[in-house]
């Protein structure tokens, strides 16, 4: 079994779809419509995992946890994980 750990950056991109509301205008409804944009966040990433090595065969099999930051507004902080399962030649 081995321990590892890291550190990294990351730059995300995704689209927001918009966004529209309504007021009321002299009795009749006033619809207002914001077109979609794409937005790019920048931040850090953190992983911690534990890992074992079979004997004698190609994989691994081990355990992440993940936490991440976004820089979005402020920041914003986020945890992820994963179950992995790795070929080793």
């Amino acid at each position: 079994m081995k321990w590892y750990y890291g550190a990294g950056a990351h730059l995300g991109m995704f689209q927001h779809k918009g966004t529209y509301w309504y007021f009321r205008d002299r009795g009749r409804n006033v619809y207002v419509v914001e077109p979609g944009h794409t937005v790019i966040i920048p931040g850090v990433d953190f992983i911690l995992g534990l890992e074992y090595k079979f004997n004698n065969a190609p994989f691994t099999l081990g355990l992440d946890i993940k936490p991440f930051i976004d820089v979005h507004h402020g920041l914003n902080g986020y945890f992820d994980g994963a179950l992995n399962f790795r070929f080793v030649f």
